[in-house]
């Protein structure tokens, strides 16, 4: 997953990205320590569950509309948004990430809360990509809104 959240890269940082890569502060890579394969699967997975929810759970009649659709795709990329963002700040905050990525030789700090909250933009749009894919994979099957987005 990380060959996906690498298009995203500057809107966290490289800093924050080789992190969550797996890369050590020698800039040997650990594949143990790559995050993006768990915390992409949960970002896919969130979407994927809300695109059944809307197809076949709640699939009723009223709920036939683009507008509804949209409403679900905003629903579930602002959660993975929320995700993305807690998971990098949460890892800020306990010290998780070393000194060779948050400072500079100077000693300038490199990741603060805004590289959290880009990360989170850039889970948001992850998010409604696999949404997209997925109501198109799911919405043939469904009985009341298999046309939904498309009216």
């Amino acid at each position: 997953m990380d060959w996906i959240y690498s298009f995203f890269s500057s809107f966290f940082g490289g800093e924050l990205h080789d992190f969550l890569t797996g890369f050590d502060c020698d800039g040997n890579y650990i594949s143990s320590n790559n995050q993006y394969n768990l915390f992409g699967l949960i970002s896919v997975l969130i979407a994927l569950l809300i695109v059944l929810l809307y197809y076949y759970g709640i699939n009723h009649s009223r709920f036939n509309r683009w507008w509804s659709w949209l409403i679900m795709l905003i629903v579930s990329s602002t959660i993975d948004l929320f995700y993305g963002y807690e998971i990098a700040y949460s890892q800020l905050n306990r010290g998780l990430i070393p000194d060779c990525f948050l400072y500079d030789q100077e000693g300038n700090q490199l990741i603060f809360e805004s590289n959290c909250w880009g990360l989170g933009a850039a889970n948001f749009i992850v998010s409604m990509l696999f949404f997209i894919i997925f109501s198109f994979v799911f919405k043939w099957w469904s009985r009341n809104c298999k046309h939904s987005p498309c009216i």
